[in-house]
């Protein structure tokens, strides 16, 4: 094993770092996505009574989401706390849809 260990440090590495900056990229551009979309997912419900599942209502949704988020990111001290919360708010809406995707394929009935 003493020749190998060099080996598997490099490779348990490679592979721990690689989940980092997964997690990293997901704190930092995907609570902000989800955030923003749910938001002006929200705002345009409240809005107007358009039809939510056409393509140009989703992209509207997340750029009114995404403006008003970087609208109140801008306030100095009340910027960084926002944007602390929006992501464990988006953390946490990973969560539960990782966790009912993992539920719904374990779940399935099989045929007797």
């Amino acid at each position: 094993l003493g020749g190998f260990t060099g080996q598997l440090m490099t490779l348990s590495g490679l592979a721990f770092g690689s989940i980092m900056a997964a997690f990293g990229l997901l704190a930092t551009f995907g609570t902000k996505i989800v955030f923003s979309y749910l938001v002006g997912r929200w705002i345009l419900s409240k809005s107007s009574q358009t039809d939510s599942d056409n393509y140009w209502a989703h992209f509207g949704a997340l750029a009114l989401g995404a403006f008003l988020f970087e609208l109140v990111r801008i306030v100095p001290v009340l910027g960084w706390l926002f944007a602390a919360i929006v992501a464990i708010i988006g953390i946490g809406a990973f969560f539960f849809v990782l966790k009912d995707k993992f539920n719904n394929r374990n779940s399935a009935v099989t045929p007797a």
